[in-house]
């Protein structure tokens, strides 16, 4: 709506910022609210949820388009976190048995590569999703495997960082 884009647009007039957490039929709407907001910083939390992603692998064709679509925002980030929530699919949250570390990077490294590869590591960040992610795994395992496919990307040390933190620093201006 048009008061939604007005209170955007203050937040950045205020330099503020606005977390978005949307599904991700919901991306190309999401693009377009943020081109039409520029000068606000915006996040997209959760990779724009793609719900039922690991029941339906015709999805991330057009999950990926959208995120493509947001990503051509100068100023969207995006956090890499959320893909192990219930509503993506994997079950894992009905498992008795936990998770493995494999299992984790199997299902989220190519996504959270697209991520990085569509937004850089300047406007990435690992994020936790804590406690929804409970259910499917613990927060050392989940983290862990951030850093095997961190590793598994082949980046560098200060790639790293910005992934892990200074991303995440920046965009909140936590040193401000």
């Amino acid at each position: 709506t048009e008061e939604f884009r007005t209170g955007l647009a203050t937040l950045g007039e205020r330099q503020l910022s606005f977390d978005l957490w949307c599904y991700s039929n919901q991306l190309k709407e999401a693009a377009n609210v943020a081109s039409d907001v520029p000068q606000t910083r915006i996040v997209l939390d959760h990779m724009g949820t793609p719900v039922d992603l690991a029941k339906n692998p015709g999805l991330v064709d057009v999950w990926y388009e959208g995120l493509a679509a947001v990503a051509e925002n100068r100023n969207v980030w995006l956090k890499l976190s959320g893909l192990l929530m219930p509503i993506v699919g994997f079950g894992y949250h009905e498992r008795e048995t936990p998770t493995s570390h494999r299992e984790l990077v199997d299902a989220m490294a190519p996504h959270i590569a697209k991520g990085i590869e569509l937004f850089g590591v300047d406007r990435c960040m690992f994020a936790s999703n804590f406690p929804m992610d409970k259910v499917s795994s613990s927060y050392s395992a989940i983290f862990d495997a951030y850093l095997a496919i961190a590793d598994g990307l082949g980046l560098g040390a200060e790639a790293k960082e910005k992934l892990f933190a200074g991303t995440a620093s920046s965009f909140y201006r936590l040193g401000a």
